[in-house]
C-alpha cells in the first residue's frame, strides 16, 4: 500500500465527524468501555477528554460511563476503587488533572517544601526498618499528619477547590448513593479526592511539580511523605489500620479523632459553594467543527484508537446496541482505512529502554548498510550504532509519500528537495514542482510486525508535525557535577532526550526516568530517578528554557502510566 498527503488530508476532514459522534454518544462510549481490551483505555480516555473540549461536555459524558461502571461492579463498589485502569477511572483522572493541577501545587507546596528541607528528619515507624526512638517517630508522624490535615480542612484551601472538581465529586456521590448507599458513596469520594488526587502529589511531589525548581526530595523525605499519605488514605477509607500493616496501628487514635471532620469535609465537597447546583458548568457548549485548532488537540494514535474500536468491534456493538447501532455503521462506512497504529507500546517502568529499530538501509545505488532508526517529532534519524553517530536526518518537510508492500518487511519513504518556503504549501507532504522526481529511501525491517510499528510511528510524526511544528534540538551549556561547562545539543526523540556533541550521541535519557524538570531563568533543572541532585543546563534565553521544559514534560506525560 502507499499513502500520500491526500490520505492524511482526508483523515483530517473525516475525523471531525468521528469527534462529533463520540462527543454525543455516551451510551456507545459506555458500551465500548466494557467490551474492549484494557490496553486501549488510556488512549481512549485522552481522546474523549479532548473530544469534549470543555468542562461541561466532559461532565456530561460522565453519567453513562458511571452507570456502565457501576453495573460492571454490581454490588461491590470497591471494584470501582480497585480497577483504576478501566475507562471511567482513566477519564476521571484525566479530568481532575485537567481542571485542578494548579490547585494541587498551590495546596501542597508549602507543606512539602518545608518537610523536604528537613533532610535528616525521619518518621519511620516500621519495626523492620527502624531500631531507635520509635515512640518519638510515631509522635512526629501524627504531628505532621495533623498539620497537613488542618491545612487541607482550612477555610482558605476549601474555598480554593475548583468548582469543576466539586461538580465531578458531586456527580460521583449522587450516582453511587443511588446505586448503593450513602455509607458506600462517601468512601468513594475520599478515594477519588484523596487517594487519586492529593496523595500522588504528596508521594511524588517532584513529578507533579509540587516541589519548587531546583529542589529535590531526599530518600528520608520521600518515605515521610509516603507514610503521611498512608494516614490520609486510611482517613479517606474510614478504616483503622489492621494486621496487614500492624506497625501503623499506633496511629489509629489519630484516625479515630479525625474521622468525623474528614467525613463532613468530603460531603461538603460534593456541594456547590455558590448554591447553583453547578448548573452553569453542566451545560455543554456546541462543538465548532470548523475551528482550525480542533484537530490539533489530538495525537493520531488517539484518533486511530477511537476509529478502530468502532470498526473492529462492529459486530459486538451491533448486538449490544440494536437499532442504535445505525449511526455507528454509517460513520464507519464513511471513514477511510484506519491508520496502521497499534495499541500503546508497553514498557517496563522499572527498566525503561529507549525504542529503536534495527534495519538494513538500502540507498539508491543498492548499497546495504546496517543502521538504527529513531523518530523525533519532525524527522527520522539514521544512526550508526557502533559509532553512536547520526549519519543523516530525514525531515517530514522533505517527505512526499510512504510505501509498505503487503508481503515484505520493507518501508519506502519517498523524499525530494525541501519546499520553496516562499510558496503556499499546505498539506501533510509539500507540493513539488511538476516533473520533480522523488528519491526513495528503503528500509528493510526484521519482520512485517516491526515494519508496521515503524510505519505507525511515522504516521504519528506526520500528523503531529502538521498540527504544530515544534523544534526538537536545543543548543545549551551542560554543567556537570564538577561544575565543568560543556557545549551540547539536546535532541528530543519520541521517547528520549539525546545529549549530542556534534553528530555524536553522548548519552540518551528515557523520558520515563525523568522525575522532574523545572526552570529558573535561563537554567533548566532535570532530575533523574535515583540521582540526588538535578542536572543543570543553561539555555540562551528564559523563553527557550521554558520551551524545552514544556517539551520534556510532554514526553514525560507519554510515559506517566508507569509512575
Amino acid at each position: 500500500m502507499s499513502w500520500t498527503g491526500e490520505y492524511f488530508e482526508q483523515l483530517r476532514h473525516d475525523y471531525k465527524n468521528l469527534i462529533a459522534f463520540y462527543r454525543n454518544a455516551g451510551e456507545v462510549c459506555a458500551t465500548i468501555s466494557n467490551n474492549i481490551p484494557a490496553s486501549e483505555y488510556p488512549g481512549l480516555a485522552r481522546f474523549l477528554l479532548k473530544a469534549c473540549g470543555d468542562e461541561p461536555s466532559m461532565l456530561a459524558l460522565m453519567p453513562p460511563l458511571l452507570d456502565a461502571e457501576f453495573s460492571f461492579a454490581k454490588n461491590d463498589i470497591t471494584t470501582f476503587m480497585r480497577e483504576r485502569s478501566r475507562l471511567p477511572n482513566r477519564f476521571t483522572g484525566e479530568f481532575i488533572l485537567h481542571t485542578s493541577s494548579e490547585f494541587l501545587v498551590n495546596t501542597l507546596r508549602p507543606f512539602v517544601t518545608d518537610l523536604c528541607q528537613q533532610r535528616m528528619l525521619t518518621m519511620e515507624v516500621d519495626y523492620d526498618k527502624t531500631v531507635s526512638d520509635l515512640e518519638k517517630k510515631q509522635e512526629l508522624l501524627i504531628e505532621y499528619s495533623q498539620k497537613l490535615l488542618d491545612h487541607l480542612l482550612s477555610d482558605a484551601v476549601v474555598a480554593a477547590i475548583p468548582r469543576p472538581l466539586r461538580a465531578l465529586l458531586g456527580l460521583l456521590y449522587r450516582t453511587a448513593r443511588e446505586k448503593y448507599s450513602e455509607e458506600q458513596a462517601i468512601p468513594l469520594i475520599g478515594n477519588v479526592y484523596i487517594l487519586r488526587f492529593l496523595n500522588p502529589g504528596l508521594s511524588v511531589p517532584d513529578y507533579y511539580g509540587v516541589l519548587p525548581p531546583s529542589m529535590t526530595c531526599g530518600v528520608r523525605s520521600r518515605r515521610n511523605l509516603v507514610l503521611i499519605a498512608k494516614m490520609l488514605q486510611a482517613l479517606s477509607n474510614g478504616v483503622m489500620f489492621g494486621d496487614k500493616e500492624d506497625y501503623m496501628k499506633p496511629m489509629n487514635p489519630f484516625i479515630e479523632k479525625n474521622f468525623a471532620p474528614v467525613r463532613a469535609h468530603l460531603l461538603a465537597l460534593t456541594e456547590d459553594p455558590e448554591g447553583k447546583d453547578f448548573a452553569d458548568i453542566l451545560d455543554p457548549t456546541p462543538l465548532d467543527l470548523e475551528d482550525p485548532a480542533l484537530m490539533n488537540r489530538f495525537q493520531l494514535r488517539e484518533l486511530a484508537i477511537a476509529h478502530r474500536l468502532l470498526s473492529t468491534h462492529g459486530a459486538k456493538l451491533r448486538g449490544l446496541l440494536g437499532e442504535k447501532y445505525a449511526p455507528v455503521a454509517a460513520l464507519v462506512e464513511m471513514l477511510p482505512e484506519a491508520p496502521r497504529i497499534g495499541p500503546e507500546p508497553w514498557y517496563n517502568p522499572k527498566e525503561p529502554r529507549v525504542k529503536e529499530y534495527h534495519v538494513v538501509k538500502v540507498n539508491k545505488k543498492g548499497k546495504r548498510q546496517n543502521r538504527v532508526i529513531k523518530l523525533t517529532l519532525n524527522s527520522l534519524l539514521n544512526i550508526d550504532k557502533q559509532e553512536q553517530q547520526i549519519k543523516n536526518e530525514l525531515l517530514v518537510s522533505e517527505m512526499s509519500a510512504l510505501m509498505a508492500p503487503a508481503h515484505t518487511p520493507t518501508l519506502v519513504i519517498v523524499h525530494g528537495n525541501p519546499p520553496d518556503i516562499s510558496k503556499d504549501t499546505p498539506g501533510y507532504f509539500p507540493h513539488r514542482d511538476k516533473g520533480e522526481d522523488g528519491h526513495p529511501r528503503t528500509y528493510e525491517c526484521t519482520n512485517i510486525r516491526i515494519r508496521d510499528e515503524v510505519l505507525g510511528e511515522v504516521f504519528e510524526m506526520i500528523w503531529a508535525y502538521h498540527a504544530k511544528p515544534v523544534p526538537v534540538a536545543y543548543d545549551l551549556v551542560k554543567v556537570n557535577k564538577y561544575g565543568k561547562r560543556q557545549n551540547r545539543v539536546f535532541k528530543l526523540t519520541r521517547d528520549s532526550v539525546m545529549n549530542m556533541r556534534g553528530s555524536h550521541i553522548q548519552t540518551e535519557t528515557h523520558f520515563a526516568t525523568v522525575a522532574a524538570v523545572q526552570v529558573e531563568g535561563s537554567t533548566l533543572y532535570m532530575t533523574i530517578e535515583g540521582e540526588d541532585s538535578p542536572r543543570e543546563n543553561i539555555l540562551k534565553t528564559p523563553e527557550l528554557a521554558e520551551e524545552l521544559c514544556r517539551a520534556i514534560k510532554d514526553g514525560m506525560r507519554r510515559f506517566e502510566s508507569g509512575r
